[in-house]
Order: structure tokens, then C-alpha cells, then sequence
């Protein structure tokens, strides 16, 4: 069960980091080592997490400020490997992202059959120390999958350099349920 604290749950890449010269250097392909040639390509995701350019994706920063403005705590789950943590906090920061309770890394040569099996864990252990989660974003639903939704489910979708949509109206997921119970009272939903 939940508790008193607040929290909200993101995944980094393609949610609140922006990996959009990576991906356009390899045709939207994933290449992990080699040397990182932008913007040309190939580009090695090992490099390029290094690099620590990633940009922000300015709605999610968005949504994170706003959160740790209301007194909730931010958790980041990603699959980066625990030996990109330095690169990864300093992209982080770079970019922008208030401070974090936690940021919950696979561990180096992990393999997991889906990003759930390592993510789902990890938001109960959030659960475990006392936390709410009200929020979870991810750009792929593996990333939200697992049993912990305490609140509601928003995917992510990156369609180009500038250009993210949010999607949280699903009929029946708990935001929209939430959002609707607000909005048939003829109130704003927080």
C-alpha cells in the first residue's frame, strides 16, 4: 500500500530525455558501441550516453518541476546500465531536472525479458518506503506495465526532434476515470 508522500515515476530515455541526433545519426536504429559520428552516424549508444547531450523533452521537465513545486518526490527507472549512472546524472542535471528521491538503474549485463520485470519492482520498492505513486510516464507501455498504478498511466510518444505527444484519456485507465469524476462535477481537474 501507498503512503502519505506523493511521488511521480519516469522512464528517461524517449520520455524525459530526448535521444533524437542518436536516433536520426541511425535511422531510428539502435547501434550500442562504436565510436559516435553526429550527426552523420553511425552513432554507439555507449558514446553517446557519455556525450550526456540528450535534450530535454520540455513537457515531461515540465510536468516534473510542476510536481516537486507540489511537494511530491521524483523517481527516474531506466534500462541505462548502473555504468552510465555519471553520465546520466549529469545529463539529468543538464538538462534541467529538479532533484531526484531516487534514480533506479539495470545492473551492469542485466538481461530482463521485458522493461517490467525490472521496472515493476522498483516502483514497489518506491511503495515500500512510505510513497504514493500518482504519476508513471514511459514512452513504450512496458515501461508502465506491472501492476503499480496507484493513479494513472500517461504514455509518451516522441515523433520527432520537437514534437512529443502525451496520452492519458484512455476510457476505463485511471486518469481518465480521475479526470472524469472532476470534470462531471463541473470541476478543473489538478
Amino acid at each position: 500500500t501507498g503512503g502519505e508522500r506523493r511521488a511521480i515515476v519516469l522512464d528517461i530515455d524517449e520520455t524525459s530525455l530526448s535521444n533524437w541526433p542518436y536516433l536520426a545519426a541511425n535511422d531510428v536504429g539502435r547501434i550500442m558501441h562504436g565510436p559516435c559520428d553526429l550527426p552523420e552516424g553511425p552513432c554507439g549508444w555507449v558514446p553517446w550516453a557519455e556525450m550526456a547531450a540528450a535534450a530535454p523533452i520540455d513537457p515531461t521537465l515540465e510536468v516534473a518541476r510542476l510536481a516537486q513545486a507540489r511537494g511530491m518526490a521524483l523517481f527516474l527507472i531506466t534500462g541505462r546500465p548502473e555504468s552510465q549512472r555519471r553520465a546520466t546524472e549529469r545529463n539529468l542535471r543538464a538538462a534541467g531536472y529538479p532533484a531526484w528521491a531516487g534514480l533506479y538503474m539495470e545492473p551492469d549485463g542485466a538481461v530482463f525479458a521485458s522493461a517490467a520485470d525490472f521496472k515493476a519492482p522498483k516502483r514497489r520498492d518506491i511503495v515500500a518506503q512510505g510513497y504514493t505513486i500518482v504519476l508513471k510516464m514511459g514512452d513504450q507501455l512496458r515501461d508502465l506495465e506491472g501492476g503499480w498504478i496507484n493513479a494513472s498511466i500517461y504514455r509518451v510518444q516522441v515523433h520527432g526532434k520537437n514534437q512529443v505527444t502525451v496520452q492519458f484519456d484512455h476510457p476505463g485507465r485511471h486518469g481518465a476515470i480521475i479526470a472524469k469524476k472532476y470534470w462531471d462535477q463541473g470541476k478543473p481537474c489538478p
